[in-house]
């Protein structure tokens, strides 16, 4: 079942300034998310909490220096009570992103409300600052991080509720341009909203359920439909790196190797089997740089400590084969849990983030004066 309903979020607060600066060492007390919206060019942004307030960071990545987005009509600002709920995310094209906050004046304040946000910049056409600020009803206990932004105005994220006593999941379709969120009802399906939805185009989506199996969204001719597909016999924890071009869909397993799931024009959907890369254990979302292209983080004792790799997954035309490649981790430190940002799919270069252990930021990018990747430090918002 469909339903369409608006919902605006009565306080959302943050907080921006214009400042340029590279920082050290995090402060004390300052909680930074993982990085996210990273653009053609690799700039990248980040969430900071700054004392009361909540600070968007932008990593220019031509002058090196982080910088806070211009006020530009937003109008007045009361930083207090809204905390980190997502990386940023859901990049638009006129370099804009998506992220969830926790908003913490509101019904649900033990835990803080989770909101949905975008943010654009003041070149943008569509207006500046946070455009759209809303959730879909007082009981949301939890958004995950938003999709990759299509159709010009939509992204996907699960929300967790509850109704009647029970808690339940729902997979939400928002038009961050009109502010209408359409909630593609899940009966039974028991959907994860601790990793995001994957979107493979504007009329399928895949996501994980809490048994493990790869759950669709797709719409036919007479509607949408759910389809629940057969899994690997490990259970699915991730899925990502959506490959629109040639029908593929990746998916991180608990035994922490990677499938990947694409549609075969004889057989229907097959599963194909990337498995554990030097015997790195799997632990983040995969995400796509290109139609043949992916990145992932790895743990080798399983547990997070100070191992944690960057792989890289691609096609190589000249073999017919798929190859792995270790990227390592930034010089000194690993790479925090949650996962790796990249650039928009199909935008050129490679530039790939990690948040260190350290936490300060990180580039891997492949430099053409040494005709290698090489690691690149970023720092962290002062």
């Amino acid at each position: 079942m469909l339903f369409k309903f608006i919902r605006s979020a009565s306080k959302l607060l943050i907080g921006l300034a214009l400042a340029t600066s590279l920082g050290g060492s995090p402060a004390c007390g300052q909680e930074t998310s993982l990085p996210g919206a990273v653009g053609p060019d690799g700039n990248f942004f980040v969430l900071q909490e700054h004392g009361n307030d909540l600070q968007i960071w932008e990593w220019n990545n031509n002058t090196h220096t982080w910088r806070q987005p211009q006020l530009g009509g937003i109008g007045s600002i009361t930083p207090h009570g809204v905390t980190i709920g997502s990386r940023p995310a859901g990049r638009t094209p006129t370099g804009g992103f998506h992220a969830v906050v926790k908003d913490h004046f509101s019904e649900n304040s033990l835990q803080g409300l989770p909101v949905l946000i975008r943010w654009e910049p003041v070149s943008s056409p569509v207006g500046s600052g946070v455009i759209f600020r809303g959730f879909p009803r007082n009981t949301t206990t939890q958004l995950s991080e938003p999709s990759e932004y299509f159709s010009n105005r939509y992204i996907c994220t699960v929300e967790k509720f509850s109704r009647h006593g029970f808690t339940r999941r729902s997979l939400l379709q928002v038009d961050t341009l009109n502010g209408t969120w359409t909630e593609h009802e899940a009966p039974a399906k028991r959907l994860r909203s601790d990793t995001p939805v994957s979107v493979l185009n504007p009329t399928q989506f895949f996501m994980a359920n809490l048994s493990g199996k790869l759950i669709e969204r797709w719409y036919s001719r007479s509607g949408w439909k759910w389809v629940k597909n057969r899994s690997p016999d490990s259970k699915i924890v991730h899925v990502g790196a959506a490959m629109g071009t040639s029908n593929k869909v990746f998916v991180t397993l608990e035994d922490g190797s990677l499938w990947q799931r694409w549609w075969n024009s004889s057989f229907g959907w097959q599963w194909h089997s990337h498995g554990n890369p030097f015997g790195w254990h799997i632990d983040s979302s995969p995400v796509a740089l290109d139609d043949g292209k992916l990145f992932v983080t790895g743990d080798w004792d399983h547990a997070g400590g100070n191992t944690r790799t960057l792989l890289q997954l691609y096609y190589d035309g000249s073999s017919g084969q798929w190859q792995w490649f270790d990227h390592g981790r930034p010089p000194g430190t690993s790479i925090a849990e949650g996962g790796v940002a990249v650039n928009p799919i199909g935008s050129g270069g490679a530039h790939v983030i990690v948040k260190g252990t350290d936490g300060l930021f990180y580039m891997c990018y492949f430099d053409p004066n040494v005709n290698q990747w090489v690691w690149k430090g970023c720092g962290t918002p002062p």
